[in-house]
């Protein structure tokens, strides 16, 4: 069974964390790609967590990716797709990497899926 994703717990989540993006395709598409680009600010995350969904009310989870890329600033990563169609795209950034962390602003400057 595939992970579906929920809204942390108040008890779970710190501050500003975990930092949660979504994005509405407007009709189910398949995504070959995404590319994160980081702000040039310090700090970001190691772990990624990327959800699909087709009614934005059901998630399954795509992918779990652990990593130190994210932990620098200005960097960008590329992320492959799926064959699963989906209209719903989510990203979850859990693992807060030491440096500054500004209250209210979020580490990605920039998301691409195609």
């Amino acid at each position: 069974s595939v992970p579906e994703w929920r809204l942390p717990s108040f008890n779970m989540m710190q501050g500003d964390y975990p930092g949660v993006l979504l994005v509405d395709l407007g009709a189910p598409s398949r995504i070959d790609n995404m590319r994160l680009y980081m702000s040039t600010e310090p700090g970001g995350f190691r772990t990624l967590k990327v959800y699909r969904s087709l009614d934005g009310l059901t998630w399954l989870l795509t992918r779990e990716e652990k990593s130190e890329l994210y932990c620098s600033a200005g960097v960008t990563g590329l992320h492959p797709g799926w064959p699963q169609k989906t209209r719903y795209v989510l990203l979850e950034m859990q693992d807060r990497c030491s440096g500054l962390h500004h209250p209210g602003m979020f580490s990605v400057a920039e998301w691409q899926i195609w």
